[in-house]
């Protein structure tokens, strides 16, 4: 496959279908947590869980909810941008496991949202990792809706609004 090269012997991106890259593992493991093959071991794992208990306990005394809002990589959402020969190699990720192994953490999951809304616009630049301005505000919505439904004081938040994707 077409991998742009870098000087330090890793890759800086990986071509998917349909002109979209990914970042490589130069950028936090990003392709191969991509592929589930670079997970949080069970001690990192716990440890992120611990600190957000912490956090959520610390704000809660002071009358502040936690969302954890986690903005999901492009790959999560349109995996099948991911070049054809990744198919058999993806698993489950970090997102998924910490979701799953944590339920009573207040972990936010935008993945799908984002994925319904992919069949009406880009949620995503295609050469790039970050969110679209129609994605960042579906992420908005979507965190305004779960604000909404923790607490009526959150309602006021609702969602961006636009006239027109270009």
């Amino acid at each position: 496959e077409n991998m742009d090269l870098l000087p330090a012997g890793g890759y800086s991106y990986v071509d998917g279908d349909d002109e979209w890259a990914f970042w490589g593992d130069q950028q936090a493991n990003n392709f191969s947590q991509a592929v589930g093959r670079s997970y949080l071991g069970q001690d990192e794992a716990e440890a992120w869980a611990s600190y957000y208990r912490t956090v959520q306990s610390e704000l809660a005394n002071q009358g502040i909810d936690l969302i954890i809002q986690v903005v999901p990589a492009d790959w999560s959402v349109v995996p099948e941008q991911m070049p054809d020969w990744t198919e058999e190699l993806r698993g489950p990720t970090n997102l998924d496991y910490l979701h799953d192994a944590y339920p009573d953490l207040p972990i936010m999951d935008t993945r799908q949202p984002l994925r319904d809304a992919a069949v009406d616009g880009d949620v995503y630049a295609k050469r790039n990792s970050h969110w679209t301005a129609f994605g960042g505000s579906v992420g908005w919505a979507t965190l305004a809706d779960c604000l909404g439904a923790l607490d009526a004081k959150y309602e006021p938040l609702g969602p961006l609004g636009y006239t027109e994707l270009e």
